[in-house]
């Protein structure tokens, strides 16, 4: 066997143990992760009035919450909280069971992209043991259910199914307004697909008008169906959130509980330099291809949470894939190099 072959089976003995480790963990911080999370009292409340009596109110804040955009997450999760006697944990169940589907999207997005199966399986190891991921998986609140939307929103925009694509990403509105971190994502993809690697002979102006279209089918229906609440939706949007803030990043770098996440901030400044190291460097055309998506996708998200402006720190989980993908990226060229 040679170095390399032997380097990527122990990989995969690896990144199975690792996986089972991380599953196990999920399983067992559901009654234990955030377990006084005020959040959770607040949605759950709001969830309970919404199926059982179709009212835009929660009994904790007697406030709107988010049924403006959340009718969807509020059925399926009353759904699950109703079938099991409203225990508590069961929507954490839940979550984590969504944050396990998106995980697997990711995976075949990956996959699909052209990605190694090694690159793609050490991504996901690392994005399942970051912590705002295992944050939304571990709470009832519609970020999960937000996160898969928007991984199925991204794979069927690489799959080349725009129509698709466009009817989940018009379904976002009635989840959670951060859908829209899918935007980067799909730009993301766009410019790996059709400019860095031209592999794709598609004419982009007809995948972007039935984009275009599905979004247009979606969001009639969300207005059909919303028309009395559009004017306090968007003015819950508007007035939750700054306008060119770096709040979420101070937030959560700068003022997290002990400055448990200086180490993350310190990874993300580092593998961003050594990406543009290996992108300049440009020893193997397919890696820097792979780095150089990596590095838009990262780009691009932290410029719409800086846009978007909203400080709560559940929103760094849109920042994980591309973090976890440049990270894989950068100690997978660094082995390569050392292998060869």
């Amino acid at each position: 066997m040679t170095k390399e072959n032997y380097f990527l089976v122990s990989t995969k003995y690896f990144v199975a143990f690792c996986l089972l480790c991380l599953v196990t963990i999920y399983f067992l911080l559901v009654p234990r992760y955030m377990i006084f999370n005020l959040d959770d009292a607040w949605t759950t409340s709001l969830i309970y009035n919404y199926y059982h009596h179709n009212e835009l109110t929660d009994i904790v804040f007697e406030g709107p919450g988010l049924l403006q955009f959340g009718r969807v997450h509020a059925y399926l999760y009353g759904v699950i909280l109703s079938f099991f006697d409203y225990r508590w944990e069961s929507s954490l169940y839940f979550s984590m069971l969504l944050v396990i589907v998106a995980l697997i999207v990711t995976y075949i997005t990956l996959i699909k992209l052209g990605f190694n199966n090694e690159v793609a399986m050490v991504s996901i190891l690392i994005l399942m043991a970051m912590e705002p991921v295992i944050a939304i998986a571990h709470t009832a609140r519609p970020d999960a259910l937000n996160f898969l939307l928007i991984t199925l929103i991204i794979l069927c925009w690489s799959l080349k199914k725009p129509l698709l694509s466009g009817l989940l990403f018009g379904l976002g509105a009635t989840i959670h307004p951060m859908f829209v971190m899918a935007i980067p994502y799909i730009i993301s993809v766009t410019v790996y697909q059709y400019i860095i690697k031209d592999i794709i002979k598609v004419d982009l102006k007809k995948i972007i008008l039935f984009f275009l279209i599905g979004t247009s089918i979606s969001f009639s229906l969300y207005v059909i169906t919303h028309w009395h609440e559009l004017y306090n939706t968007l003015n819950v949007i508007n007035n939750s959130s700054k306008r060119f803030s770096l709040d979420i990043f101070i937030k959560y770098y700068l003022e997290a509980k002990f400055f448990r996440h200086l180490p993350g901030l310190g990874i993300l400044v580092i593998t961003t330099f050594l990406s543009v190291y290996a992108i300049r460097r440009g020893s193997d055309r397919f890696l820097t291809y792979e780095c150089l998506y990596a590095l838009i996708a990262l780009v691009l998200v932290i410029l719409s949470l800086i846009l978007i402006g909203r400080d709560n720190h559940y929103y760094m989980v849109y920042l994980m894939p591309a973090l976890s993908l440049q990270i894989t990226l950068v100690v997978y060229s660094m082995i390569k190099s050392l292998v060869h």
